[in-house]
């Protein structure tokens, strides 16, 4: 893990706590009902981009796989945490870019990182910085916030109407008892 994060400008302690909460505790074999899989919690288009887009060699090896032997990838905890080092890494960019385009002049939070990655893009922390809702968010198409609130209900107290900022809040609080507790086993110490 110190490798990847090292690898990837990534802060260790996050990326502990990220896959820790995803993974429901470093289970390298979780696979939510979304069809999410692995430490990182990838779905499988996600998947496929990040290693499709990825610089690391080890990443980049994978493209030449099935795509039944690249969605069996996700489950290896090397594979997978190089793979979550580099979407935080992206998602970083893409917030970056959206604060941008926003006129938000501002280093994107651990919580809006986290957000991102249950989403896929910067819709959630843009509603959140401008005092909007969740179901006002921006960039976010109501299909996928539907999805997002089925699959984490915890985060959202009032659905759509769930202020974004609160939204945050408890994601901000998901990830501070993430990282309390995420000291990862020693292979995953890559």
């Amino acid at each position: 893990m110190q490798y990847a994060a090292q690898r990837y400008n990534t802060d260790e302690q996050y990326l502990a706590g990220l896959m820790y909460l995803e993974s429901v505790g470093f289970q390298p074999n979780a696979q939510s009902p979304s069809g999410a899989a692995g430490l990182g919690q990838f779905t499988r288009g996600t998947f496929r981009d990040v290693v499709r887009r990825s610089s690391h060699p080890e990443l980049q090896a994978l493209t030449g796989l099935s795509d039944n032997q690249l969605m069996l990838r996700r489950f290896d905890p090397r594979v997978n945490t190089l793979a979550t080092a580099e979407y935080v890494g992206l998602a970083y960019q893409g917030l970056k870019r959206a604060f941008t385009r926003y006129g938000i002049h501002a280093e994107p939070t651990r919580a809006e990182l986290y957000s991102f990655h249950n989403t896929g893009n910067a819709g959630h922390a843009i509603a959140a910085r401008q005092g909007l809702t969740v179901g006002q968010a921006p960039i976010v198409n109501d299909a996928q916030k539907a999805q997002a609130i089925r699959w984490n209900p915890s985060l959202y107290s009032n659905g759509m109407h769930t202020p974004a900022a609160e939204y945050m809040r408890r994601v901000e609080e998901k990830l501070d008892r993430g990282t309390a507790y995420a000291v990862p086993p020693a292979q995953l110490r890559l």
